[in-house]
């Protein structure tokens, strides 16, 4: 077969510098942009796709529409994940959409493109941890794209570098207390719209004393628990097909199936003698339905109906119940859900190595687990710094008398006290 040859061609009605080659099977003429203006990069992009040709490697620009797209990734792919996974992959597609509305995949799959998208999430105020999520979708979503050959190539994407430290933090045991007390002074705000169409808003209780014990219970569960929201909100006494509780062992645990579990594995999860003991105060009679039942006054309604709410409503009670305590854990970040579950991590960590934390809390990477044992190492390192020197009596160079190493001794155990943590 003779080798293809690709020339460039520069017509007046074009933007960019075009290929152009004769295909050997059907003798016609084909065309390509090089979407460039300069000459060189035009070159360098006619001599990559002579060689593709002459390989056959080349793949034609594809003529999926976005759309199209995003309607066989929800339903080959998204279908098959778990719920808040798809929830996030169809928040990064309305995301774009927004911004963008794109027709084509092809002016997606473009370097140039990603990079003024990150720009314009930036510009919206978007955190960078949140971008990263955004785009980390996007290239799963072309990733994918690439497999099923809708199209060559999956651009380079520049990640916003990982910025170190926790959004939230391990809570106290006085500020859980503190939370506890704080759960019927939880406000959420009410929104209406008047006759005249002004929209008008005020903050509303939300936990009413007839619903506390439900939130209490709640609150306390995730504390000794270490679940996550979703997780907590599923416990279930008796149904298996999601996570259950199992009593019938020699030590109690949890049955996750992989439908309720965020790595979508099923899981047998040991849990800690604190959190057994909780369990194992509910009257045996009572060891039916869901575990944990946090109950509100549905929107609306008149004559107090009342209705166990959604994980999402949940995360937002609770984050007012922070608020409401007073407990900020990063900047203007009241106390949340996940804070909780920090919390849990922490006190553990402190008892434990971290392959057992890891599979208290279910990480899939030790390097998620070392994360609660950064603080806890760095205060344990101080204190046997002190114990050192006070044993020793070495002052490092110090020539002072006897009796002002003694006065400096007695100064080092007042800073030690203060090293220790009080929770």
């Amino acid at each position: 077969m003779n080798q293809i040859k690709v020339t460039l061609i520069n017509p007046a009605d074009r933007r960019y510098f075009m290929a152009q080659w004769d295909d050997p099977l059907t003798g016609k003429t084909k065309t390509q942009s090089t979407k460039t203006t300069l000459r060189r990069e035009a070159e360098r992009f006619a001599s990559r796709l002579e060689e593709e040709l002459n390989k056959g490697t080349h793949k034609r620009a594809t003529t999926t529409t976005w759309q199209e797209l995003r309607t066989r990734y929800e339903t080959e792919v998204s279908a098959t994940k778990a719920p808040r996974t798809a929830i996030k992959t169809q928040y990064a597609f309305n995301t774009l959409e927004k911004k963008f509305a794109p027709t084509r995949i092809d002016s997606v799959a473009d370097a140039g493109f990603i990079s003024k998208y990150a720009a314009g999430l930036r510009e919206d105020g978007l955190a960078e941890f949140t971008i990263r999520g955004h785009l980390a979708e996007l290239r799963k979503i072309l990733r994918w794209a690439q497999k099923m050959d809708i199209i060559r190539t999956v651009p380079h994407i520049a990640f916003p570098k990982p910025i170190g430290g926790m959004k939230g933090r391990p809570i106290t045991d006085e500020e859980f207390a503190r939370m506890i007390a704080a759960i019927e002074l939880a406000t959420l705000p009410t929104i209406w719209t008047t006759a005249d169409g002004t929209r008008k808003s005020q903050p509303r209780q939300v936990v009413s004393p007839e619903f506390r014990a439900g939130w209490n219970d709640l609150l306390v569960g995730m504390y000794l628990s270490g679940l996550r929201l979703e997780e907590a909100m599923a416990l279930h006494w008796t149904e298996d097909s999601g996570i259950m509780v199992d009593l019938s062992g020699p030590r109690p645990m949890l049955r996750i199936q992989a439908t309720g579990q965020k790595s979508r594995k099923f899981q047998m999860l040991p849990i800690t003698p604190d959190f057994a003991d909780f369990l194992q105060k509910t009257p045996k009679d009572k060891r039916t339905g869901y575990v944990f039942n946090p109950l509100t006054f549905k929107r609306g309604s008149r004559d107090g109906e009342s209705w166990r709410p959604l994980p999402g409503h949940v995360g937002k009670v609770i984050s007012a119940i922070g608020k409401a305590a007073g407990i900020k854990v990063n900047g203007s970040k009241y106390a949340s859900a996940h804070d909780l579950r920090r919390a849990f991590g922490n006190r553990w960590a402190k008892l434990v190595m971290p392959a057992v934390l890891m599979e208290l809390m279910r990480h899939e990477s030790i390097s998620t687990t070392m994360d609660f044992y950064v603080g806890i190492l760095a205060t344990d390192a101080s204190d046997a710094a002190f114990k050192a020197m006070h044993t020793t009596g070495n002052t490092f160079g110090n020539t002072s008398t006897p009796r002002h190493r003694k006065t400096h001794k007695k100064q080092y155990a007042r800073e030690d006290s203060n090293l220790r943590p009080t929770d």
